[in-house]
């Protein structure tokens, strides 16, 4: 397996830009987990209500709080509590960031 360094490296490459920085690259990192964690805890939703389709479900149910609980390593990693300055934007679609601490 590449290293998480090459990893960022290919990234750029084949996005025709420099290498993120680290604490963006962890905040790439913990909004994918985070997405995982809603995602999971959906089909947790189901199965609780009788109704997933997936003979995994219950597996995939106890899921979100790991998921949840790497996001929140990451962005202490890199000791942030929201999107990065270089992630910030100014205007009307500022994105809405949670603090999962201590989930």
């Amino acid at each position: 397996l590449p290293s998480e360094q090459e990893v960022r490296f290919f990234y750029a490459q084949s996005a025709a830009r420099a290498p993120p920085q680290k604490s963006l690259w962890c905040f790439f990192h913990a909004f994918l987990f985070f997405k995982n964690a809603v995602i999971t805890q959906g089909v947790a939703a189901r199965l609780n209500r009788g109704v997933a389709t997936s003979p995994f479900a219950s597996f995939v149910a106890d899921l979100p709080p790991l998921f949840a609980e790497a996001a929140s390593g990451f962005l202490n990693d890199a000791e942030l509590g929201g999107p990065p300055p270089e992630a910030q934007h100014s205007g009307p679609y500022d994105a809405v960031i949670f603090d999962v601490g201590g989930v």
